[in-house]
């Protein structure tokens, strides 16, 4: 039988010739290649994507919008890496959604920084979530800042984004291979991009994967490319007037009453959007609510105003004319620099931050 077998065809006979296989498989790969860094070579930077022309800063957070999962969940609820070893450093914590990442960015946040001495940490999380996820970090991780600084758009609820309540049930293992493999997914779709450019043809998906990169020292955001290809609005004003609901001043009182216990205090904001055009394209009209800013008004944002005094907390809501939003809802770049240097400067004049600062300086 043994015979039998070794004057029989081989075993393997699929493994004839794999080297030609092989050799046509690199040949077809480096004439695509060539032939779609040729094509891409002729187009502008907005229709062809290489990897290497997105230069993010080693380390740190990157988050593509665009996912179905966010990493920065994952690493602030989490505690992995350096950012909350940071944040429980830090004197001020910034809390709210992505509003509080285009708003307050890491130049204006290190500007404040250096002229107060304090130490300043995002913590928001971006998918629209508020409270619940805010206080459950500042409690697993024994958070004690001096002061939390907090949008108040949407940021009083009970409620929790899926991406809350998928981070919470994932557990801290299964979090941190989810994080090292978006990481690593990436990394090699950069370098893959090298040698075949994404194009962007049919707009059936943007060109460069939209992004928001943060920092693991300030947890601010430092680098993104959401301005590519997106139509600016200006901030208007609908001339609308809202009240705070029974539920979110409940939710307020509790969250400033449990800040206090840990010797925290709260300060209110709230940044500017276009509330008209963000409900008109995001075609969901139940989610938002916020008033807009009123630039002849000192305390532009009436609804945050009336739970500041509510609360018994400051408002800081400068009026600054000429801001502009990406999406409707996102402060661009150039915008956020100025509601942040506008904001900064009332805040470091409050009593309780002035005498922090001495502290720090001391």
């Amino acid at each position: 039988m043994l015979s039998s077998i070794s004057n029989s065809e081989p075993f393997f006979p699929a493994r004839r010739g794999w080297w030609k296989g092989l050799l046509a498989f690199l040949i077809s790969f480096a004439l695509i290649a060539g032939a779609g860094e040729w094509v891409s070579r002729q187009l502008s930077f907005e229709h062809a994507w290489h990897g290497e022309q997105v230069q993010v800063p080693p380390g740190g957070i990157l988050t593509e919008t665009d996912s179905d999962q966010f990493p920065i969940y994952d690493t602030l609820y989490y505690g992995l890496g350096d950012a909350i070893d940071n944040a429980k450093k830090a004197d001020v914590l910034l809390l709210g959604n992505s509003r509080v990442l285009s708003g307050f960015r890491e130049k204006a946040v290190q500007e404040a920084s250096a002229r107060s001495g304090l130490k300043f940490f995002n913590l928001c999380y971006p998918a629209n979530d508020g409270m619940v996820m805010a206080y459950q970090t500042i409690l697993k991780h024994d958070l004690h800042p001096k002061i939390v600084i907090i949008n108040e758009t949407n940021f009083f609820n009970w409620g929790i984004s899926p991406f809350g309540k998928d981070t919470t049930s994932l557990g801290a293992w299964r979090a941190w291979v989810r994080v090292w493999e978006d990481r690593i997914s990436w990394t090699v779709r950069a370098q893959l991009h090298r040698f075949l450019p994404r194009f962007g043809w049919g707009k059936t998906y943007r060109v460069q994967p939209p992004f928001q990169y943060q920092s693991v020292e300030d947890g601010c955001l430092c680098l993104d490319n959401q301005l590519s290809n997106q139509k600016t609005y200006t901030v208007n004003d609908p001339k609308l007037s809202e009240d705070p609901t029974a539920e979110e001043i409940a939710a307020a009182k509790m969250f400033r009453d449990e800040m206090a216990k840990r010797g925290t205090a709260v300060v209110l904001t709230d940044i500017p959007f276009d509330r008209e055009p963000f409900l008109r394209d995001n075609e969901n009209k139940s989610s938002f609510g916020a008033l807009m800013k009123l630039p002849e008004n000192s305390q532009p944002f009436q609804r945050a105003d009336k739970l500041a005094k509510l609360l018994g907390v400051p408002l800081i809501a400068p009026a600054v004319v000429g801001l502009r939003t990406t999406d409707g809802s996102h402060l661009d770049e150039a915008s956020g620099d100025k509601f942040a240097q506008a904001f900064f400067q009332d805040f470091l004049k409050l009593s309780r931050v002035k005498a922090l600062a001495v502290q720090e300086k001391k």
